[in-house]
């Protein structure tokens, strides 16, 4: 209570949300140790400045460029999906009505493909859409202020429940 009453409201409104008690640093201001990767093509966001990210710097180590040329000249393509990136959608469709919830394998949700394999396993895979449903919400995870969908264990993010999962083994 004390901290809340003595917390300025206005302080870098683009990066502080008090509602939630989270910071994110912003890449347009100035006093903030986040920055984009130094390849002039990527958006991955680093810290401390002027470094590259995982992904081009793996790049700058088979490559035959210098880092200089390398931040120059090279554009990352990525097969996977950024942080808070938004997938397709699941493919399944029944009466009209498309799942809409993420892709995950097979152009399915989890949900979907889950179910499809089980009937699969048993050599009913063509029997699965007739018990299925099209899911029309997306759980959003827990975890305040994350954007992704809650579709992973314990109804998290698949973000926080690897993070979950690493920590229960760290223990």
């Amino acid at each position: 209570m004390w901290l809340q009453s003595h917390l300025d409201a206005g302080w870098r409104p683009t990066e502080w949300r008090p509602d939630c008690w989270l910071f994110t640093g912003s890449v347009h201001e100035p006093r903030t140790s986040v920055a984009l990767c130094r390849t002039v093509a990527c958006e991955t966001v680093v810290s401390p400045a002027n470094i590259f990210c995982p992904f081009c710097k793996e790049e700058l180590k088979k490559s035959p460029l210098t880092a200089e040329e390398l931040a120059r000249t090279f554009v990352p393509v990525r097969n996977r999906l950024p942080f808070g990136g938004v997938p397709e959608q699941c493919r399944f469709t029944k009466d009209g009505q498309r799942c809409v919830r993420p892709r995950h394998c097979r152009q399915l949700c989890a949900t979907h493909y889950t179910q499809w394999k089980s009937h699969a396993a048993r050599n009913l895979a063509g029997l699965w859409e007739d018990t299925a449903v099209p899911y029309t919400d997306i759980p959003a995870c827990p975890v305040t202020a994350c954007p992704l969908p809650g579709l992973a264990a314990r109804g998290l993010c698949r973000h926080h429940a690897q993070r979950r999962d690493l920590q229960l083994k760290g223990q």
